[in-house]
């Protein structure tokens, strides 16, 4: 799965706005603020928090905001509000930023209108409402302003606040695009990498991708990096992968730590690499690097069942990643629980896993199952687990000796990346899943949102496995008895 920027802009957190030292200095906005022009005081106030034509020095800043404010200068009130938010020159105090950036957003400035949907989808300062924040981005987005055209289509393309619509989210992804935003230039490639809301279209894909890391954006710098490690749309090449994971590492980014690590786990074999490149993430406090490291324990038990102290590590290693806030741990461990047939534990994990932007089950029964779709199951066998008296276990997938009791696999799916690993579910009106029992396999028919359509006996012996192949044209599923190869309808 490509990286998608799943942070909202905040402008606060990337102020691009210069004070206007197109025509003025610092000196030249002193004598007019002190003459009591409220543009000048918002513009000075400026200079003192960036430290333009002055030393930097953000309790001055909220001076002159303070005084530009009284008027009801717009411009003041959403800096003085990005003081409060950060905690410069002020007590950090989200409620009393909120206060500043509503009285400038109610006077249709974008820059506040798109940081009060900031604060309402986050629940900073205000309780979280998606609603509400998809209202304030549309205003500023309405206004032309490319930060919040960008978090408007985030919205659209994770249903916060707003229908899932993957074309709604390219149209306002476009609109901040072209206005040169990253975030968005990345966000574009990634829904033509994958198809949503347009063709599927691997050049343009490469295109943006382009555009977003020549513009800084760390998540398009390794989307690059995975199709050069893919061979998607270009040759492959390990190198370069890796020289534009370390363009991202470069600039600080703990995830191309990861994708270090993982280049050098799965393609490079060098296990103690890995390790050392997991590590150093983990030392910059990213949660998704516990997970990681996990993973990586977690496949050494295929080969020691037996071993309980590793058994006992790694499980901690999981939920200590979970507890922190990793999304890919978090929809583990709910797999985990969905193994054991804790049902509403596991639904539980998984909510917290799409709340922290997993929108995939990463890694786990055959496919990378969308996390929408792990739910559904979860409640299709809470509420059947009677009909099948089945019992999961992890799939193991270098082992097949150790494959025994029930095993999930979901159908159709993609398969891509030389790894070997399993792609991107392809989601459609309906979904099979393959249910196995002693080298036995039967299947049911489930619609998207979990009715049982229908159900076959547990009566086909399997010697290899069973397969599904998108180009049959008559959607039939393949499987192997003894060695001759069998096709089947439901």
């Amino acid at each position: 799965m490509k990286r998608t920027t799943l942070l909202f802009v905040f402008l606060l957190g990337i102020m691009t706005v210069t004070c206007f030292a197109q025509d003025k200095d610092a000196s030249e906005y002193m004598a007019l603020a002190k003459k009591g022009d409220a543009d000048a005081q918002a513009e000075l106030g400026l200079c003192y928090y960036e430290g333009k034509g002055v030393d930097k020095n953000y309790d001055e800043a909220v001076k002159w905001y303070r005084l530009a404010v009284e008027p009801g200068n717009e411009k003041a009130q959403n800096r003085l509000g990005n003081c409060y938010y950060y905690g410069n020159g002020v007590e950090q105090d989200y409620v009393e930023a909120v206060k500043w950036f509503r009285m400038a957003a109610e006077q249709e400035y974008a820059e506040a209108q798109n940081n009060l949907g900031f604060c309402y989808h986050r629940g900073y300062g205000v309780p979280q409402n998606y609603t509400e924040a998809v209202k304030w981005f549309r205003m500023a987005a309405e206004q032309g302003y490319a930060s919040a055209q960008y978090n408007l289509g985030v919205c659209y393309k994770f249903a916060n606040g707003v229908p899932q619509d993957y074309v709604e989210a390219v149209k306002w992804y476009t609109k901040a695009a072209e206005q040169n935003q990253a975030d968005a230039q990345n966000n574009l490639g990634v829904c033509y990498r994958n198809g949503y809301g347009v063709p599927q279209n691997y050049a343009e894909a490469f295109k943006w991708y382009t555009k977003a890391a020549e513009n800084g954006s760390t998540d398009a710098m390794m989307n690059i990096g995975d199709m050069y490690r893919d061979g998607t749309f270009v040759e492959q090449d390990y190198k370069k992968a890796e020289s534009y994971y370390m363009k991202a590492v470069n600039k600080g980014s703990s995830d191309a730590m990861i994708k270090m690590g993982d280049l050098c786990r799965y393609y490079k074999i060098e296990s103690r690499q890995a390790k050392e490149w997991y590590n150093l993430a983990i030392e910059q406090g990213n949660p998704d690097a516990i997970a990681a490291l996990a993973d990586m324990y977690d496949s050494d038990l295929g080969y020691y069942d037996t071993n309980d102290t590793l058994k006992q590590y790694t499980e901690r290693l999981w939920q200590n990643a979970a507890d922190k806030g990793s999304a890919r741990a978090q929809a583990i461990i709910g797999f985990k629980c969905f193994l054991e047939k804790n049902f509403d534990k596991a639904m539980e994990w998984y909510a917290k896993a799409k709340k922290n932007g997993a929108t995939y089950v990463w890694r786990v029964v055959n496919v990378n199952l969308p996390i929408d779709m792990a739910i559904m199951l979860c409640e299709h066998f809470k509420n059947h687990s009677a009909e099948y008296n089945f019992y999961f276990r992890i799939d193991h997938w270098f082992d097949e000796a150790s494959c025994y009791g029930w095993l999930v696999d979901v159908f159709p799916c993609n398969v891509f990346g030389p790894d070997g690993f399993f792609g991107s579910y392809v989601p459609k009106d309906y979904v099979y899943v393959a249910i196995t029992k002693n080298d036995k396999i039967g299947l049911i028919k489930l619609t998207k949102d979990g009715k049982l359509l229908e159900k076959t006996p547990i009566i086909y012996d399997m010697d290899y496995g069973f397969y599904y192949y998108e180009d049959d044209e008559n959607g039939k599923f393949h499987t192997w008895f003894n060695g001759q190869e069998v096709k089947f309808d439901l």
